[in-house]
């Protein structure tokens, strides 16, 4: 497989390693993921599981299929990349290509509609917000058809300018893939109008649901935030009530006896100085467009590793069957053995 001139070849096959342990890690933790799903979600409803149980396969599938068996590299500014990944060899790249985008948009499909099927469930029945059933069903698959539109386009890139592609191939040594040129017209439409249409899709279904819901839980952690500190601005006025008595008659006390007015002065709090502190440089330019590209899919290849810990760690059903798998017997307990206590006296 033929190694790019601008990236060396330690470079390669790091940036390949790297992805096979991140995709192995991956693979037996979304596959745990799964597995508790499907045997710990019998509270959920039967709408939720089946979403939950979607957007899980749907992120193992993408995540073991980028991590494992395509692992490309994109030049986005040139608009081209090829694969190092094990089935590089036997398919090719703008089939693997086409199929990664696929398990990327039922990945974000899948978290489209449990967005929006969370937001119908935290809502009150009189909202004007509320979905029937049957309008529900719609939106759901309008966000499918909508970002999928990008499959389309891929499906579509299979037989697009393949001349233009064979002869760039051949030029530059590597697996090419031009996204646009002159004599794509449809491609050029199929992106234009399609972006037109997600873009408002996006803010209506994802965007707002997701504000809304936010409002809810912020305005409903607000009130019980508020509900404490009454509670405790009361029992702290109480404490007060008390200590401003006792201060009181401590002080008529003491001056009477000792007559020292001075003495809440020397009392009297001392407040440190500020200590400055000097701004620092947090982002430097020192990574190269390499390095970024692989830092990039990088985070993209561990986001379904952080969505599993994240399901599993948010639900407490999961959290316990996964504590089960790893959990020792306990021990065979036995009825303490009582020792007689016995007392010496010690000699002066």
């Amino acid at each position: 497989m033929p190694v790019p001139s601008d990236i060396s070849r330690y470079f390669h096959y790091s940036f390949v390693y790297s992805f096979y342990v991140i995709g192995s890690i991956s693979l037996v933790v979304n596959s745990a993921t799964l597995f508790i799903i499907l045997t710990k979600s019998s509270a959920l409803t039967r709408e939720v599981k089946l979403l939950t149980v979607f957007q899980q396969l749907s992120c193992l599938l993408s995540n073991a299929f980028f991590t494992l068996f395509f692992i490309p590299f994109f030049y986005l500014q040139m608009g081209g990349g090829y694969c190092m990944g094990i089935l590089c060899f036997v398919v090719p790249y703008q089939h693997l290509l086409a199929v990664q985008v696929f398990l990327i948009m039922c990945m974000l499909s899948s978290f489209g509609m449990m967005l929006v099927a969370r937001q119908q469930m935290i809502i009150w029945d009189t909202s004007i917000f509320k979905l029937i059933t049957p309008v529900k069903y719609v939106i759901y698959a309008i966000i499918i058809g909508v970002t999928h539109q990008w499959t389309a386009v891929a499906i579509v890139l299979l037989s697009s300018n393949r001349a233009k592609q064979n002869w760039e191939l051949d030029a530059r040594g590597l697996n090419w893939f031009i996204f646009y040129g002159p004599d794509n017209l449809l491609l050029d439409n199929l992106s234009f109008y399609g972006a037109l249409v997600q873009i408002p899709v996006f803010i209506v279904l994802f965007v707002l649901p997701f504000v809304q819901m936010l409002y809810i839980v912020l305005r409903q952690s607000t009130r019980e935030v508020e509900l404490g500190a009454q509670q405790r601005f009361a029992h702290t006025q109480r404490n007060y009530d008390h200590c401003s008595v006792y201060n009181l008659t401590r002080f008529l006390h003491n001056s009477i006896h000792s007559g020292d007015k001075n003495d809440f002065r020397r009392r009297r709090l001392q407040i440190n100085p500020k200590t400055d502190f000097s701004a620092m440089s947090v982002f430097e330019e020192i990574m190269s467009f390499p390095a970024a590209v692989v830092i990039a899919e990088g985070v993209f290849g561990c986001s379904t590793l952080v969505n599993s810990i994240v399901i599993v760690t948010r639900n407490r059903a999961y959290l316990a069957a996964l504590s089960s798998m790893f959990r020792r017997k306990p021990p065979t307990t036995q009825p303490p053995c009582i020792v007689p206590r016995i007392s010496s006296a010690v000699g002066e």
